[in-house]
């Protein structure tokens, strides 16, 4: 597709489509004029993105999007911080082990996290 006299990679009618619904032909080709011509390729891209978003989520399009996935990050990081501290609790107990004389490294209470002692 040819828009503002610029080439896009990856012509697709079907996104093209969707940004012309989402933003409107006219709006498009007003946004592409007013940028450098080495940013309009960016630009497209950034449109098919958002429309493509807008027409999956009507609501919320993009930020729906980037609101899911900073969840999801939260999340990942909690449970990462649950797994670090878990880890520390282990490295702790067999130092304490160790200098108690060795005897309590192979316990079952001991080899365990303690998240997962209820499994036994």
């Amino acid at each position: 597709m040819k828009e503002s006299g610029v080439r896009k990679q990856g012509d697709d009618p079907h996104k093209f489509a969707s940004v012309h619904k989402v933003f409107g032909a006219s709006n498009v080709n007003k946004m592409l004029q007013e940028l450098p011509e080495y940013q309009r390729g960016d630009a497209v891209s950034s449109m098919v993105y958002e429309a493509s978003a807008r027409m999956k989520d009507p609501i919320y399009g993009c930020v729906g999007t980037i609101s899911s996935l900073q969840h999801q990050i939260d999340l990942l990081q909690s449970q990462l911080a649950t797994a670090q501290a878990e880890l520390v609790h282990m490295k702790m107990q067999l130092y304490s082990s160790m200098c108690d004389g060795g005897t309590a490294v192979n316990s079952p209470e001991n080899t365990l996290p303690p998240s997962y002692r209820h499994m036994q």
